[in-house]
């Protein structure tokens, strides 16, 4: 794996998510020391937690690893559609499930 490419990107999709790299760490269930070491170059993780990063911030390993576009350029997602994918991804059902009846209030109310 090239480190710049992996490193930056990993840096980059981070502070796209507006977290920092203790949050990452913990919703990664890592060590803060060992995401750090990821991001700064020192060590470089296996495969399992590149597929577990990738997973989390909803992009592939290829672009992760310098091969293709993120899936949310592709997309275009503002800085704020990506942070909230961000947190509904780490979020548990039942937030699921109340971000979908307020988000049928709103739609229903913009209609209405």
């Amino acid at each position: 794996m090239e480190k710049i490419n992996f490193i930056s990107r990993l840096k980059l999709v981070r502070e796209k998510s507006g977290l920092t790299q203790k949050e990452i760490a913990t919703k990664l269930n890592i060590p803060y020391t060992k995401y750090n070491h990821y991001e700064t170059g020192r060590n470089q993780p296996d495969l399992e937690t590149i597929i577990q990063i990738s997973n989390f911030f909803g992009i592939t390993c290829d672009y992760l690893l310098g091969h293709d576009t993120p899936e949310s350029e592709e997309k275009n997602f503002s800085p704020a559609q990506e942070r909230l994918i961000v947190k509904i991804k780490s979020a548990d059902e039942e937030i699921i499930r109340e971000l979908e009846q307020f988000l049928n209030f709103l739609e229903s109310k913009k209609k209405g």
